[in-house]
């Protein structure tokens, strides 16, 4: 990118608010019922949510409900993977 670019995707960005999806590729995920834990589902989910006007999207590999059993790292990597 040139300066030019730079500065246009900047001032862009302080003009538009951003709207972030969280997919869940977790297999006991409450909001999407797991729907997202293979790579199709999560296709599916990602094209959905750009298709609703998503600029950024967070994919999540780690649990956060209620009583989610812990998972290590290694774990986490491999479900992103």
């Amino acid at each position: 990118l040139d300066m030019r670019e730079t500065e246009t995707i900047k001032l862009w960005h302080k003009i538009h608010t951003q709207i972030m999806a969280i997919i869940n590729v977790t297999p006991d995920s409450f909001s999407e019922s797991g729907e997202a834990y293979t790579l199709s589902g999560a296709m599916r989910a990602i094209e959905a949510a750009v298709n609703a006007g998503a600029d950024i999207i967070d994919i999540g590999a780690q649990s956060t409900r209620p009583n989610a059993i812990f998972v290590n790292e290694d774990e986490e990597w491999q479900r992103l993977q």
